[in-house]
C-alpha cells in the first residue's frame, strides 16, 4: 500500500527509511468494508490484458508482413492507428473469430461501463450474474440508460445470447426508446433481444396476432384480458396441444435466462402475476427460475385508479430474494427544482427512499441552483415559481402570460413548453386562452372516443399499397419509398407523419435488413393499438394530464389544476401525482394555485428554492369566452350517410378532398344537423342520438374542425336490412372536433 501511494506521488518514501508527509487520515468507503471480491470485479483488468494479447498478435503480424514486403507491414501499422478496431480485424485477421470477439469486448467494456461515469450505475451494470436486483431510481436518474447498459453488459461482456434476454416495458414509447438506445450501443446484437410491453408480451405468449384480433371486428384488443389469459397459459392451467401442463412455461420461455422489468411500481395484479410466472417466482426448482432485475420508484406510483398497486414493488425484495440498489442522482432538473420536489415528497410517510433524497448529478454540481436558463430570468432567477391566481379563468390567463414570458427569455420552441394538469378540464381553459393569443398547442385526444387508428385514411392507404406490393419481403427503406415518404421530410399531414414514424421505428427494429412485409403489417397494427392511448392533435405547446406525461420530460413545465378534491386516504397518491408533474421539468417550473380551489400541498412548498407572486386575470381574460372541446365521433354521426350513395356521387369526391384541420360549417335544416365542406357540399349528418342531444345547443358550437378521415366498409354494417340499402362498398366519414362556447365552470 505504501509503495502504491509513493508511485502516485501521494507520499515520499526516502529509501524506505522515512516518510515525509503531513499527518493524514485515510477513510475506507462504507461499501468497501468487508467486501468479498469476485471475478466480476476484475473485468476491467481482464479486458486490459486481452488488449495486450491483441497487440502481441498485431506485432506478430507486422513482423510476418515485414519479412515478405515492407510496404504491406507499413500499411498494417497505418491501418491499426486509423481504422475502427472491428474493421481492422476483419481486414487483417478475418480467419480469427476469437480475436474479433476479444477486441469487441475490450472496446465494448469502455463504451458500456466506463462511459457511464456514475459509480452507482457502474456497480449495477457490472453486478455478478445470478443475483436478483431491485433498482430504486428517482426521477431523471438515468434508469433507462442503466437498463440499456446492463443489457449491453450481458450481451457483450458476459456473452449472454441475445435471445436469452427479455426486457419488459410499461408502454410502447418506452420500448421503442430502449430498443433504439440498445441498438446504438451494441449494434446488431440488439436485434435478438426481446423488448416488449406487457401487452405485446401477452400476445406472443398466447400466439395471437394484433392484426387478426382487430380484423375480427374488435376496435382494440382487450389487452388486460390478454394478460390474464397469458398467466393462465404460463401456469399450465390451460391445455396446449402436444405439451404437458407442467411443461408449457418451459416450452414458451425456452432459452430465456434474464428478465429486466421497467417501471415496476406501475404494475397491476395481472401484470404482477405474468412477470411472476415468467420469472418462475414460485418454482421450487432454481434451474427453472430466470434472473430478474426490476427498476422502479415507489414515489412515482400514480396509477392506483386503474388497479396498479405500489405494494408489489415494496415486496419485490421478499418475492425474489433480491438485493436493492439506489439511483438518486438527477440528470434532468435544476437544483432548485430537485429541492422543491424533495420538500414535497418528504411528507409522504410510506416510502422506500426515506432519508435518501434525489440530488443533482456531479457533472452539473457547480452550475447555479436555478440552472443556466434561470440566470436569464430576472423574475425568478431559476427558482420554482409559485403563482397565485383567482380562479380557473385567471389561471388560464396567467399560464398564457408565462408561456409568452418564457418565449421572450429564449425558450427554443413552443413544443419545449408543457402545461400539465390533474384533469383535461383545466387544460381546455388554457387551450382557449392560448389560441386566442395565437399560441399553437398539441391537444390530447379523448382516448375513449378516438376511432381505431388502423381505419384512418392514411393508414388504410398504406395498407393498400403494401397489399399490392407484389413481393413478400423488403427492407424498411424500400417500404419508405413505396409508401411515398422521404426519410428527411416530415409530412404536413399528421396521420401520414404517424405512419412514417412507425416505419422509421421498423427501420431501427430490423436494422433495415429484408423482412417479411406481413411482419411489418403486424408491427403496424400493434403500434397503432398502443399509440391510440397517447395521440395528440396539433403541434405546439404540449397540453397534457400528468398521467399522460409520465415518463417524459420538458424544458419548461407549467403545473396547474384543481387539487382540492382528494380525500385523506388519497393524499399520498395525489402527492405522488403532483411530484411526478414537478419532476418532468428540466429548466423551469411554475406552479399555479387557485384561490377558489386551494392546493392542499401549498403549505409544503416553502423554502429558498421558491419564488412567490400573485397575478390577476388581466383585462383580456375578463372578456374572453370560455370554451370546451368535444370529439364528434362515429357514434355521433350517421355512419351510412355516404355509403347510401353510389361511388360516383359528388359526396365521395368532397370527402376525399377533406384534410385534417379543415373547418366545416353546420347546417341545421331537417331532423339531423349536417356538416358542410368548405366547398359547400354536405359530407356528414348527425346521428339520431347526437341530434337529440345537440338540437337545443347548436348555437353553442363555434367551430367544427376535421381531425381525421375514417374509412368504413359495407361489411361493417352487420344488420341485413341496412346493408341492403348501401350503394358503396367503402366510404369515408369525417371525425371532427367541436369547439363549444360554455358558461362559467
Amino acid at each position: 500500500g505504501l509503495m502504491f501511494l509513493h508511485e502516485q506521488n501521494v507520499i515520499i518514501l526516502q529509501k524506505g527509511l522515512a516518510v515525509f508527509r503531513s499527518a493524514m487520515t485515510i477513510r475506507m468507503l462504507p461499501e468497501a468494508g468487508g467486501q468479498k471480491y469476485t471475478a466480476e470485479h476484475y473485468d476491467a483488468l481482464q479486458h486490459h490484458y486481452r488488449e495486450r494479447v491483441f497487440q502481441v498478435h498485431v506485432m506478430n503480424e507486422y513482423a510476418r508482413y515485414g519479412l515478405q514486403k515492407i510496404k504491406a507491414a507499413i500499411e498494417l501499422v497505418v491501418a491499426y492507428f486509423t481504422m475502427e478496431k472491428e474493421a481492422f480485424i476483419r481486414r487483417f485477421f478475418s480467419g480469427s473469430r476469437e480475436l474479433l470477439e476479444r477486441a469487441t469486448t475490450a472496446r465494448s467494456y469502455r463504451a458500456i461501463v466506463d462511459s457511464l461515469g456514475n459509480r452507482d450505475q457502474m456497480r449495477i451494470v457490472t453486478r455478478p450474474i445470478g443475483r436478483n436486483l431491485l433498482i430504486l431510481a428517482g426521477p431523471g436518474a438515468g434508469k433507462t440508460r442503466t437498463v440499456v447498459h446492463r443489457c449491453a453488459y450481458l450481451l457483450r461482456v458476459k456473452r449472454v445470447h441475445p435471445r436469452a434476454i427479455l426486457v419488459c416495458c410499461f408502454n410502447h414509447h418506452a420500448a421503442l426508446e430502449l430498443r433504439k438506445r440498445l441498438a446504438n450501443l451494441v449494434g446488431s446484437d440488439a436485434l435478438g433481444v426481446m423488448v416488449q410491453t406487457y401487452h405485446g408480451l401477452a400476445l406472443r405468449i398466447l400466439g395471437l396476432s394484433c392484426r387478426g384480433l382487430t380484423e375480427r371486428g374488435e376496435k382494440e384488443p382487450d389487452f388486460d384480458r390478454l394478460i390474464a389469459d397469458a398467466v393462465v397459459v404460463l401456469r399450465g392451467e390451460q391445455t396446449v396441444p402436444g405439451v404437458e401442463p407442467d411443461g408449457v412455461r418451459d416450452r414458451l420461455l425456452a432459452g430465456f435466462e434474464h428478465i429486466l422489468v421497467d417501471e415496476y411500481q406501475d404494475i397491476d395484479e395481472p401484470q404482477y402475476e405474468m412477470i411472476s410466472a415468467i420469472a418462475g417466482r414460485t418454482s421450487k426448482d432454481d434451474e427453472r427460475k430466470l434472473s430478474i432485475l426490476a427498476v422502479g420508484d415507489d414515489d412515482q406510483s400514480i396509477y392506483g385508479f386503474r388497479g396498479a398497486n405500489v405494494r408489489f414493488i415494496r415486496r419485490f425484495q421478499e418475492d425474489y430474494d433480491a438485493d436493492v440498489a439506489r439511483l438518486v442522482e438527477n440528470y434532468r432538473s435544476t437544483r432548485c427544482i430537485i429541492e422543491a420536489a424533495n420538500r414535497l415528497i418528504a411528507h409522504n410517510r410510506d416510502r422506500m427512499k426515506t432519508g435518501q433524497p434525489i440530488r443533482i448529478d456531479q457533472g452539473r454540481g457547480l452550475l447555479p441552483p436555478g440552472g443556466v436558463f434561470g440566470e436569464k430570468d430576472p423574475l425568478t432567477r431559476g427558482r420554482v415559481a409559485l403563482v397565485e391566481v383567482g380562479d380557473i379563468q385567471g389561471q388560464a390567463a396567467a399560464v398564457v402570460r408565462e408561456i409568452q414570458r418564457l418565449r421572450s427569455l429564449g425558450a427554443a420552441g413552443w413544443e419545449d413548453i408543457a402545461v400539465l394538469s390533474r384533469t383535461r378540464r383545466d387544460l381546455a381553459f388554457v387551450r382557449a386562452a392560448a389560441e386566442a393569443e395565437g399560441i399553437p398547442v398539441a391537444w390530447p385526444l379523448d382516448r375513449g372516443r378516438i376511432p381505431p387508428l388502423h381505419r384512418i385514411r392514411e393508414v388504410v392507404r398504406a395498407l393498400d399499397l403494401l397489399a399490392g406490393a407484389g413481393v413478400a419481403a423488403a427492407r424498411a427503406s424500400e417500404l419508405m419509398v413505396r409508401l411515398g415518404f422521404s426519410s428527411d421530410v416530415l409530412p404536413a399531414n399528421p396521420w401520414a407523419a404517424m405512419v412514417r414514424d412507425i416505419l422509421k421505428d421498423w427501420t431501427a427494429e430490423t436494422a433495415d435488413e429484408p423482412a417479411p412485409i406481413s411482419a411489418f403489417v403486424e408491427y403496424l397494427y400493434e403500434s397503432l393499438a398502443q399509440r391510440r392511448r397517447d395521440e395528440a392533435f396539433g403541434a405546439g405547446v404540449v397540453l397534457n394530464t400528468i398521467h399522460g406525461a409520465k415518463g417524459k420530460e420538458y424544458a419548461h413545465v407549467l403545473l396547474c389544476g384543481d387539487w382540492s378534491g382528494a380525500s385523506p386516504a388519497q393524499m399520498e397518491e395525489e402527492r405522488r401525482v403532483f411530484y411526478v408533474g414537478m419532476t418532468r421539468a428540466q429548466h423551469t417550473l411554475a406552479i399555479f394555485n387557485r384561490m377558489d380551489k386551494r392546493n392542499p400541498f401549498l403549505a409544503e412548498l416553502v423554502g429558498p428554492c421558491f419564488a412567490s407572486r400573485r397575478e390577476g386575470a388581466g383585462a383580456a381574460a375578463a372578456h374572453r369566452k370560455d370554451r370546451d372541446y368535444d370529439l364528434l365521433g362515429l357514434e355521433d354521426l350517421f355512419m351510412d350517410f355516404a355509403g347510401r350513395r353510389p361511388i360516383g356521387d359528388p359526396v365521395h369526391a368532397a370527402l376525399t378532398a377533406l384534410q385534417p384541420g379543415d373547418v366545416l360549417s353546420l347546417r341545421a335544416k331537417g331532423d339531423r344537423p349536417s356538416l358542410v365542406s368548405p366547398q359547400g357540399a354536405i359530407v356528414a349528418q348527425f346521428s339520431n342520438s347526437a341530434a337529440e342531444c345537440w338540437r337545443q345547443r347548436l348555437e353553442e358550437i363555434e367551430q367544427i374542425r376535421v381531425v381525421c378521415m375514417q374509412v368504413r366498409y359495407r361489411t361493417d354494417c352487420k344488420e341485413a336490412p341496412f346493408q341492403e340499402r348501401l350503394l358503396a362498398d367503402r366510404w369515408e366519414i369525417p371525425i371532427c372536433e367541436m369547439v363549444i362556447s360554455c358558461g362559467s365552470p
